[in-house]
């Protein structure tokens, strides 16, 4: 006959299995989740030697044998529990903490060696009962209880402390999952099991930590509490970068930095343990406010350092996961700037001397320009990636709370019905209303089923499509991070990667985009100088459109073949070009612009002329808008790099 309290341990191992998966594929990586599958695998392995005791029909002496091995398991239990904590908690190891583990292992060891924790084995009628030894009240109290109540202490000191809502919310989980599983398992394993010998209750320790386990679980899956993942994916991203790159944890705890952000700054997160940002050494900075371009000034070991810095916080769900930190170099911009002062101080007595030297520092600001635009198309890349993720995060939520609907409870109720009647059926279904009520839900069961599966595929199907845009982003901005390499392009490809690199600027300032591509042959190009152009163009565009309204902005990219040229026009409806203007627009240094500098249209008109091509704006005046053509002979190659830089 079967053991049915069985069903005890194996209910419990089934849910303590689920919920170890599910905290595994949520974060391989993370050492606290790491630390949660060693105390959910003590759990497990308890629950599955209790499950075997109650259904293997043991023998005492073999049943014995089993209650030693238990041990092996819930002795640790707690400590292990507090190994979880301190990882979660970022706490370094102490003497308390080597004291309880010197302290289990003792208990293990003697629990394995020895009848003090298990004397042997007894029937009662749910199953075998172990009698336990003199050490089992000294293992409770110092195995169980002891790291127990420290650890609620510890827990309740640093809830004290902190004024996080979601840290508050989590350290109150872990709470009441320690203080329920403590009681729980005390009464019914000690008090009521050992010190009142009320065998009439059945064993169900190996169950109640369960409830420790579902409320760690909790912790992790509801409130996030999870060590902030990089994939490899956005580090490689990152690397390629000529911008520093830094990514702190919610406690602003530095998980990574690329390369240009160790030059920068001077040192490696391996050479310092646990670097915070609030430890950097930037004149003006503070860890917890929000920055957008501003001036920040380093004293590096190679000397004074200068860099523009943008930070923001990473937010997803509602909670925030860390902090991003840009840094852009500005020191060599600054010492070009303070250079070009001096030179015009001097300009008078020494200005054939001085030419050269002023080429230079217009190739460097050219150069500049240009990593600029990248490094906007990698901040437009990642708040494009961070969006599409909250989607897919919404979507999947949605899809999670469909399948753990009722539904599956409705059916676990009417299998149990289906079972307490199988004896007379027959007549169940044919007499009992609620027979035939049972029998209309199983009829139904097929549609509603089916009606689960496919809202999941849809929602499946819309993660998918999420997933192919964040590919098809990383892949266009990765495509333009090579060099600088003379081949035939597609027009229209490259407009469409501008378009895609540019989608968080467009969408952000609400610009229509309206594209008409023409069939054209391809040109000779250098791939990321002409998105260097486009990207200017789109900047520009987007600027002068500032006074139109928002449901009225228009961007139009044109291609198409006029006479022997190749022409691709970028047109806007903004403040358009003052008459007077359209001869000086691409002229070196000037600029309507009180923050510009006037080398973004020159260096496009440098670059068009290097690729055997021209450029020419048109306009019909103020507040007419602005169209910007980029036009090839059909028949124009440009046969090496450097007549190509040589030309115009």
């Amino acid at each position: 006959m079967m053991n049915y309290f069985v069903l005890f341990p194996l209910v419990s191992l089934q849910i303590n299995v689920v919920l170890m998966t599910y905290a595994y594929s949520r974060n391989k990586k993370s050492e606290a989740v790491r630390a949660y599958l060693l105390f959910g695998g003590a759990l497990a392995g308890w629950q599955l030697i209790d499950a075997t005791i109650r259904v293997a029909g043991l023998t005492p002496s073999e049943a014995e044998w089993f209650f030693r091995l238990g041990t092996v398991f819930w002795v640790p239990a707690a400590f292990l529990f507090m190994h979880f904590v301190y990882k979660l908690m970022q706490k370094p190891k102490d003497a308390i903490y080597y004291l309880f583990l010197s302290l289990t292992a003792a208990f293990v060891i003697a629990g394995l060696s020895t009848n003090g924790l298990v004397v042997r084995a007894k029937s009662a009628y749910w199953g075998m009962i172990p009698e336990m030894g003199t050490l089992f009240l000294p293992s409770v109290a110092l195995c169980s209880l002891g790291p127990s109540g420290y650890l609620a202490g510890l827990i309740m000191l640093h809830l004290r402390r902190t004024d996080d809502p979601v840290v508050r919310n989590q350290l109150r989980l872990l709470v009441i999952g320690v203080g329920l599983t403590v009681l729980l398992a005390f009464t019914l394993g000690v008090i009521f099991l050992h010190l009142l010998q009320w065998h009439s209750v059945p064993f169900t320790s190996a169950t109640t930590v369960t409830i420790q386990s579902v409320f760690i679980f909790l912790a992790i899956a509801k409130y996030k509490f999870l060590a902030l993942d990089i994939s490899d994916s956005v580090k490689e991203l990152f690397s390629k970068l000529h911008d520093g790159v830094v990514i702190a944890d919610r406690r602003k705890k530095i998980a990574y930095m690329n390369h240009a952000a160790v030059e920068f700054l001077g040192f490696e997160i391996g050479a310092k343990e646990s670097v915070r940002l609030d430890e950097l050494d930037l004149h003006g900075y503070s860890a917890s406010d929000d920055y957008r371009d501003v001036e920040f000034t380093l004293e590096h070991k190679d000397g004074h350092r200068v860099a523009l810095g943008t930070q923001t916080n990473f937010n997803q769900g509602g909670f925030v996961w860390g902090k991003l930190l840009i840094l852009k170099d500005i020191t060599e911009r600054k010492k070009v700037e303070e250079e070009v002062v001096k030179l015009n101080a001097q300009l008078e007595s020494k200005v054939v001397e001085k030419m050269a030297k002023l080429r230079t520092v217009e190739k460097t600001l050219i150069e500049t320009e240009h990593k600029s635009e990248l490094a906007e198309i990698t901040t437009g890349t990642l708040h494009n990636v961070m969006n599409i993720l909250n989607s897919v995060k919404v979507t999947t939520d949605l899809t999670r709370r469909k399948l753990s609907g009722a539904t599956i409870g409705r059916l676990k109720k009417a299998n149990d019905m289906l079972r307490s009647k199988i004896d007379h059926l027959e007549d169940f279904v044919v007499n009992d209303p609620k027979g035939k009520s049972l029998m209309n839900f199983y009829l139904d069961l097929h549609e509603l089923l089916v009606s689960h599966l496919e809202s999941s595929d849809a929602d499946l199907g819309r993660v998918q499509k999420m997933v192919s845009s964040i590919e098809n982003i990383v892949a266009a901005q990765q495509g333009y991070g090579g060099g600088d390499s003379i081949g035939q392009l597609d027009l229209r490809q490259i407009v469409e990667d501008a378009i895609t690199l540019q989608s968080g600027s467009i969408s952000a300032y609400q610009l229509k985009v309206i594209t008409d591509l023409g069939d054209v042959p391809p040109v000779y190009a250098h791939k990321t100088k002409l998105l260097h152009i486009l990207i200017n163009l789109i900047k520009n565009a987007r600027e002068a459109m500032m006074t139109v309204a928002e449901d009225g902005r228009e961007l139009k990219f044109t291609t198409k073949t006029v006479g022997d040229q190749i022409q691709l026009s970028v047109s806007d409806n903004g403040m358009g070009i003052a008459e007077d203007h359209l001869d000086s627009v691409f002229k070196r240094g000037f600029t309507t612009k009180d923050s510009g500098h006037g080398f973004g249209l020159h260096s496009c008109k440098l670059y068009m002329n290097e690729m055997g091509g021209n450029m020419r704006v048109v306009s019909s005046g103020l507040g007419c808008g602005a169209t910007f053509l980029l036009e090839w002979p059909i028949d124009g190659v440009v046969t090496s790099t450097k007549t190509m830089n040589t030309a115009g």
